[in-house]
Formats: C-alpha cells, sequence, structure tokens
C-alpha cells in the first residue's frame, strides 16, 4: 500500500481507501501461499471464479474526468483520481 501511494503520490488522506482497494485486489487474485494451492482467497470462500474486469480498467490514483452536475453553466468536466470501484452504486462496472 506504501509503494502505491509514493508512486501514485496519493494525498495521504486517501490511505483508509487505498488499503481497501489493495485488500479487494490480494483477495481476488492468487498468492504464493501453498495452503491455497493456486486458488485466490475469494474461490476459496465463496467457490466462484472472481470477476476482475472492474480492476484492470483504471491504474489506482489515475487522472480521470468526471462530469459534475451542479457547476452549470461552468464547464462541467473535473479532473480527478480513481479511487476504486463503487460497490453497491449503479450498474456493473460502475466508478
Amino acid at each position: 500500500m506504501r509503494r502505491l501511494m509514493s508512486h501514485s503520490k496519493t494525498p495521504l488522506r486517501l490511505w483508509d481507501f487505498c488499503a481497501l482497494y489493495v485488500a479487494e485486489l490480494r483477495c481476488l487474485t492468487t498468492q504464493p501461499l501453498f495452503s491455497l494451492h493456486g486458488w485466490t482467497p475469494y474461490e476459496l470462500v465463496t467457490g466462484n471464479t472472481p470477476d476482475i474486469s472492474e480492476y484492470i480498467a483504471f491504474e489506482w490514483y489515475q487522472p480521470i474526468y468526471y462530469y459534475d452536475r451542479s457547476n452549470f453553466p461552468e464547464d462541467r468536466e473535473i479532473i480527478g483520481g480513481w479511487i476504486g470501484v463503487a460497490h453497491n452504486v449503479g450498474q456493473a462496472l460502475c466508478y
């Protein structure tokens, strides 16, 4: 998490979002542990193969543009940083 934050120059106030992002990635990807037998932790618990497609579109804190609805008549396009997948909000692949 520290390497990821320092490499992407993430502000320190976003450390908890980065910790959640790293924990989700580690749960959905394989680790070099003999006890996992090549499976992901998610796969061991649920029996289903995890879908990581929503995590491969962007990198942590990658510069992105988002739209602000309340900024009328000014430019609605604002630059920000990607801090993870939005769970329980909107459709699939909602960020």
